[in-house]
């Protein structure tokens, strides 16, 4: 994940942040986001897994926004799920399965909150209708009227995001 390299710009739900590794010897390894950027503390038993403790920081901001953010959005328009999860996944933003359960990219937090929230209403759009037949995407539509054009601008965003 090259995008994840020290001195490279992130898009953090629409902030750009800039990837700042630094090494210590008297804090455990940690992540700050402060000032547009993202201060990650290595110790010195950690300096080869930089990526991974940024990685995991990441994977956790995703799941608590995106919990957060279904959860708003579920209640808002009447729908009931069951479980969340955030994963890894190489070339889909999120999936609904038939027993109610959503499963979104962890990589959603480095896109716009918008275009989260696209994701979001889609995956729930699919508890009432399980294709994208033209009643899928009257539900996407009644809830973000925008779908379309917010749908392309997170398609341009794919290639940087899903390696």
């Amino acid at each position: 994940m090259k995008f994840l390299d020290h001195g490279k710009t992130l898009n953090l739900l629409g902030e750009p942040v800039k990837i700042n590794y630094k090494n210590t010897k008297f804090i455990k390894e940690s992540v700050l986001n402060r000032n547009g950027e993202l201060e990650v503390y290595l110790s010195e038993t950690k300096r080869n897994n930089h990526k991974d403790i940024l990685y995991a920081w990441l994977r956790k901001q995703a799941k608590s926004e995106i919990s957060k953010r279904t959860e708003v959005i579920a209640s808002s328009y009447g729908f009931l799920y069951n479980r969340i999860s955030v994963k890894d996944q190489k070339s889909r933003w999120g999936s609904c399965s038939s027993k109610k359960n959503l499963n979104f990219n962890w990589k959603l937090i480095l896109v716009d909150k918008i275009e989260m929230d696209y994701v979001i209403v889609h995956e729930l759009a699919h508890l009432r209708q399980m294709n994208h037949s033209s009643k899928f995407w009257d539900i996407v539509e009644s809830i973000m009227p925008r779908y379309k054009e917010i749908k392309r601008n997170l398609r341009s965003k794919e290639k940087n995001l899903m390696q």
